[in-house]
């Protein structure tokens, strides 16, 4: 990662903030997909709700 303007240390400390953020991220996003399958596997959910939710769990264009 190319930070131009930061120095020595605090370039590595912004970087490891950045991969934090990006594991913290993963993380949600991994629980979000588990809650809207979860959602979307309900009985008692409208099958309009259920198709909403099951279209959300695709992958973004970006993990393609």
């Amino acid at each position: 990662m190319n930070h131009g303007s930061f120095s020595g240390g605090s370039s590595t400390n912004v970087e490891e903030k950045v991969d934090q953020m990006a594991t913290e991220l993963a993380t949600v996003k991994s629980q979000m997909h588990t809650l809207l399958g979860y959602i979307a596997s309900r009985p008692d959910v409208s099958e309009h709700l259920a198709a909403m939710a099951t279209n959300l769990v695709q992958p973004s264009i970006n993990e393609v």
